[in-house]
């Protein structure tokens, strides 16, 4: 069972954790230019990371993440807790 939240619920600590997660991965220039070279989208390389880094997996509606999905209500809870 999944633990839904709308992104806006958490969004501080969605845009700290998701800023961190790009300077992690070199930058936006890096993830760009990396993308690029090897086809792939960025935002498939930030919702893979996302899954793995924090356990969540970003879910989209129209082109726009809008949902995070926990495993359950204790890792999200940890979420929030880390990017406070």
């Amino acid at each position: 069972m999944t633990y839904r939240v709308e992104i806006n619920q958490c969004l501080e600590q969605f845009h700290r954790a998701h800023e961190t997660l790009i300077k992690n991965l070199g930058g936006s220039q890096h993830i760009a230019s990396t993308t690029r070279r090897q086809g792939q989208s960025h935002w498939d390389i930030l919702e893979n990371n996302w899954r793995k880094q924090y356990r969540a997996n970003p879910i989209g509606e129209n082109g726009h993440w809008r949902y995070l999905d926990f495993e359950n209500e204790k890792h999200y809870t940890a979420f929030i807790l880390k990017w406070s």
